[in-house]
């Protein structure tokens, strides 16, 4: 397409300044010493084969009509030009943006090149080409050497799973352009493996030492200590850009700077006839937030970002496509399907039929609730009512986390005597393990048969499994850990392990050196996440420790004979009074299921339990029948007396 106008799309000249040919004055002549450096060079010269054809048809016309001699110093000039200002279109189809008169020897040349498949936009008015000249000044984009432009989303397959996780330098050759990803999507595909592939897309990429941020929600606000370090002294649009360049100078790399500079100019170009101040506030924040988030975005590797739950504010999707034009993978993810579509060029939208409701996204570091079918279809039901052969050792094991199951009651007795290996999302490698575990509550008596009820509860003891009676609480008061110990134990919020281990109060040291740090990686991630509430008065924190330091022998011996992968230890947990546990009790249940321990709460009054201390709704609660008073655990216990005796008279 060869065009003469006054006027030039957005994209066009950036298509041509980014990537193209852009000619701002009369072609000149070329020298002596070009023309015969093009003449020498002539035989070698590789032309793609529209360009030759188009170059080869021009100059036989040329000689017919004004002889051999003129053509061929015509063909001479356009070999110097194409090997000159023009040689990014000697081996690609690209736009040329020409402004002000040219020769008609530049014309026609720039007529062949249009043959070739090239979109040429030719522009002689002198007031229409100033407009244009302001335009890109604003963006100081002549003035910038142009390293890389961003190949978006032009080699995938589309599957952003398996896309992001490509090599970036097994994405492409062109070496002009960065090839990266930007995608949205909107709903799951299926919500049982959904949650377990994003955790391992998640490590996946740490694997390999991607650097990768999870943003959830809404992007925080710049801090008044962020904005401080960014200097605005200009008072009109021009002078303000010189600002925000001086703010980019954090990013050491100089080619990642000039990429983000770009990128961030065309931001801005959108907003320029907003007020002022307004568009120094937008700058500000942009600013702020490439600046917080440096470690990832402008690192040796290419950085992922993933938008959890988040996107519906127009600066943070502005944020998200600005990433989106630097050498960063964009991944915004929306598993409840209730954001709306971004409306941007360059992005692959993936819209999914299911819906699923994840507060959080399910990093390694925190703990997980992750449904199986049974419980999605439940829900699903309710909705429509109301409207490995892997082998493991276990002394090897370096990292191990749990993932709480929620599930509905009559998968959790058949899951009860399954291996966490055999479970749902159980996931293991040479370094790290994931723990599938149960952690419920099931309210109520099942058609009000209480002989049934406590035969399901004696059903549960297994050779690894202790039954406790509630009403005498799970912990056993101890003043050992005293709080002059706490304030040498706990500094910022982080355990002195060095120290811990080296007290005479500890009682931990004959357990293996790796369940030692499993435990207290487990004490310290109930304190950094806040997972116990503060009651009036109380030192959180110290209650934890002084708590989790001081277990019952019987649950170290149980703690001891973990293995991870095969059938993982048990607690059963009956309350049938009245009375509020204690938080002891609360903080010894949750510190076992994030340990490994499968965890039952049976409450037949349906009161409110140990839920009432933790910040989150870890504990899932399964109502099976009517709520009922005054049942007596003794109860439990006769029929536990018998099964003891059957058990020793099968063993002879």
């Amino acid at each position: 397409m060869f065009q003469t106008t006054i006027r030039v799309k957005q994209e066009d000249l950036m298509s041509a300044v980014k990537l193209g040919v852009w000619i701002k004055e009369p072609l000149q002549n070329p020298t002596q010493e070009q023309v015969q450096s093009v003449q020498n060079a002539i035989p070698g010269i590789k032309l793609r084969s529209d360009l030759e054809k188009a170059l080869n048809a021009r100059t036989e016309f040329l000689k017919g009509v004004k002889g051999e001699s003129i053509a061929k110093n015509r063909y001479i000039k356009w070999l110097c030009w194409l090997n000159g200002p023009l040689k990014t279109a000697l081996n690609a189809n690209v736009t040329i943006l020409c402004l002000g008169r040219q020769s008609q020897t530049v014309i026609d040349l720039l007529q062949i090149l249009s043959s070739a498949g090239c979109d040429v936009f030719y522009v002689e008015d002198e007031h229409a080409c100033k407009e244009i000249i302001e335009k890109l000044a604003f963006e100081d984009l002549q003035n910038t050497k142009i390293i890389k432009v961003n190949a978006t989303n032009t080699w995938i397959l589309p599957d952003p799973f398996v896309d992001i996780l490509k090599d970036p330098k097994e994405r492409g050759t062109d070496e002009r352009l960065f090839y990266n990803a930007f995608f949205q999507v909107m709903g799951v595909y299926s919500k049982v493996s959904y949650p377990n592939d994003l955790l391992k897309f998640y490590q996946n990429l740490k694997k390999v030492n991607r650097p990768v941020i999870v943003i959830e929600g809404r992007m925080q606000r710049p801090r008044p200590e962020e904005i401080e370090k960014f200097v605005f002294e200009g008072r009109d649009v021009s002078s303000l850009w010189k600002d925000v360049q001086r703010g980019l100078r954090f990013i050491q790399n100089a080619e990642l700077q000039g990429i983000t500079e770009r990128a961030l100019a065309e931001q801005m170009q959108e907003k320029k006839n907003w007020p002022f101040g307004k568009l120094k506030n937008y700058a500000v924040s942009l600013l702020v937030w490439l600046e917080r988030y440096q470690d990832i975005l402008f690192s040796e590797k290419m950085g992922c970002v993933v938008f959890f739950n988040g996107c519906d504010d127009a600066l943070d999707i502005d944020f998200c496509k600005l990433l989106a034009r630097i050498p960063v993978d964009v991944l915004v993810l929306d598993p409840n399907h209730h954001r709306g579509r971004i409306n941007d060029d360059i992005i692959f939208v993936i819209e999914e039929d299911e819906r699923l409701e994840m507060p959080h996204f399910p990093s390694e570091e925190g703990v997980m609730q992750m449904a199986t079918t049974a419980y999605h279809a439940k829900e699903e039901a309710k909705t429509l009512l109301y409207q490995g052969s892997e082998l493991y050792d276990k002394e090897q094991v370096q990292k191990t986390s749990s993932v709480i199951l929620k599930s509905v009651h009559q998968e959790i007795l058949e899951l009860w005597n399954v291996d966490e290996r055999h479970r749902p999302y159980f996931y293991g490698d040479d370094q790290s393990i994931r723990m599938p575990v149960i952690f419920s509550k099931i309210s109520g008596v099942m058609e009000a048969d209480v002989e049934r009820y406590w035969e399901e509860i004696r059903s549960l003891r297994t050779e690894n499994t202790w039954i406790v009676d509630g009403r005498k609480g799970l912990w056993k008061a101890s003043d050992e850990i005293h709080s002059g110990l706490l304030q040498i134990f706990v500094k910022n919020g982080k355990l002195d392990r060095k120290i811990i281990q080296s007290n005479v109060h500890y009682h931990y040291g004959m357990l293996r050196e790796n369940l030692q740090e499993h435990i207290l990686d487990k004490v310290e991630m109930m304190i950094a996440q806040k997972m116990i509430k503060s009651l009036s008065g109380m030192d959180v924190t110290g209650q934890i420790v002084r708590v989790l330091l001081s277990l019952d022998q019987e649950l170290l011996r149980m703690i001891q004979k973990m293995d991870f992968v095969g059938k993982n230890p048990k607690l059963v947990y009956v309350k049938t009074d009245d009375k509020v546990p204690p938080i002891e009790d609360a903080i010894v249940l949750l510190f076992l299921s994030l340990l490994g321990f499968d965890v039952l709460c049976y409450i037949p009054t349906g009161y409110q339990s140990v839920e009432k201390y933790y910040t989150k709704p870890l504990l899932e609660e399964c109502v099976i029948g009517e709520y009922m008073y005054d049942l007596s655990f003794a109860d439990m216990e006769k029929g536990e007396n018998i099964w003891k005796k059957i058990m020793q008279r099968l063993k002879h």
